[in-house]
């Protein structure tokens, strides 16, 4: 019974419904990662992308010295220290504002689903792929 009422507890707080994909991207010269994502029709490398489902981090692929490589949470569970803050997804948009795990960004371009947002690092953006719930 407690562990159905936790369970409950849970999906109530959890206010994000669908998939939204995170990918962090920057530009280069010298691009480490064979993957792309166009802005501005320039070329930024994908450092990352983290998948949500749900509100909960299932999926995270990174560049690695020989390509792209895949961390299916889903399935067995385990989070890095860096994903372990990140599990549980908070974001929301307020106007051209998107407040990110406890960061304002200001959105730079928004085509359909997808958002632009310059990071607060120089030549980096997050690009938010999904719907984000207005605040």
């Amino acid at each position: 019974m407690l562990t159905s009422i936790t369970f409950t507890i849970l999906l109530s707080c959890n206010k994000y419904k669908g998939d939204l994909l995170v990918i962090n991207a920057y530009y280069s010269k010298n691009p480490l990662c064979p993957s792309y994502v166009y802005y501005e029709s320039e070329k930024l490398t994908i450092e990352n992308i983290r998948r949500y489902k749900n509100g909960k981090l299932v999926e995270y692929q990174g560049c690695g010295s020989e390509g792209l490589y895949t961390d299916n949470f889903d399935g067995r569970g385990k989070y890095s220290k860096e994903d372990e803050a990140l599990k549980q997804l908070s974001i929301s948009k307020k106007g051209n504002k998107i407040f990110f795990f406890s960061k304002e960004y200001e959105a730079v371009k928004e085509s359909n689903d997808t958002i632009f947002v310059k990071s607060k690092v120089d030549d980096e953006y997050l690009v938010f792929v999904g719907t984000i719930p207005e605040n």
